[in-house]
C-alpha cells in the first residue's frame, strides 16, 4: 500500500514530465521507493522502543531522580544485547565493554534488527548482498553510537546518583548504612537543616 501511494503521487508524475524545478521532489520519491528505506524505517521504529521506555520513566511529575542510575544501565545493556555477543556481557561489566571493537559484535543473521525488519530482508530477493551487508553495518554502527552517547550524557560513576537508590520506597527493605552517610557528609546542610526543624 505504501509504495502504491508512493507510485500515484504528484511527485512521481513531475519526474515523469521532466519539470527541472521539482528535482528535489523527484530526488524524494526516488528514495522514499527504494527497498532499502523499509529496512532502515522498521529498524529505526523498532529500536527506539527501548528509548521510549527510559523517557517515560522520566516523564513521571514526581520526583525520580533516585531511578536514574538503575534506568541507565537498563537501557545500556538492552543497546548491548542487541549487537554484542552474549558471552561477552555475561563476562564483563557494561562500563568494561569497548563496543566499538568488531570482533565482540554479532554476525549479521544473529544482529537484532526487529522481526518486522527481518523479514523484510529475507522477501527481498532481488535486493544486492552489498545493500544489505550495508544495512548491517549502518544498524551496528547506530547501536554503537548510541551506547557511547548515552555512557558519555550520563554520569554512571557518580556516587551521588548511585547512593540517592536509598531514598526509593522500592528499595526500602534493603537500604544499607553506607549510602546513608556518603549522602550525608556529601549534603551536611540538609542533614542540618532536618536537625533543626525536629528541635
Amino acid at each position: 500500500e505504501f509504495r502504491r501511494v508512493l507510485f500515484r503521487s504528484p511527485a512521481r508524475l513531475w519526474c515523469k514530465r521532466g519539470n527541472s524545478e521539482n528535482q528535489k521532489s523527484c530526488d524524494i520519491q526516488k528514495r522514499l521507493t527504494d527497498p532499502t528505506m523499509k529496512f532502515y524505517t522498521c529498524f529505526l521504529h523498532n529500536v527506539t522502543q527501548c528509548f521510549d521506555t527510559f523517557n517515560l520513566i522520566f516523564q513521571n511529575k514526581a520526583p525520580v531522580l533516585f531511578k536514574l542510575n538503575d534506568s541507565v544501565e537498563e537501557l545500556l545493556h538492552d543497546i548491548a544485547s542487541r549487537f554484542i555477543v552474549p558471552k561477552v556481557l555475561r563476562e564483563r561489566k557494561l562500563q568494561e565493554i569497548d563496543v566499538s571493537n568488531p570482533e565482540i559484535h554479532c554476525p549479521d543473521e544473529e544482529l537484532f534488527v526487529g522481526f518486522l525488519t527481518r523479514r523484510h530482508l529475507l522477501s527481498e530477493e532481488a535486493l544486492s548482498t552489498h545493500k544489505k551487508k550495508q544495512f548491517f553495518k549502518d544498524a551496528r554502527a547506530f547501536y554503537v553510537r548510541s551506547f557511547q552517547k548515552v555512557k558519555e550524557k550520563f554520569p554512571m560513576r557518580d556516587q551521588i546518583l548511585t547512593n540517592l537508590s536509598v531514598v526509593n520506597p522500592e528499595n526500602q527493605d534493603d537500604v544499607k548504612p553506607e549510602p546513608i552517610l556518603t549522602l550525608a557528609e556529601r549534603f551536611p546542610n540538609v542533614m542540618k537543616a532536618r536537625s533543626e526543624e525536629h528541635t
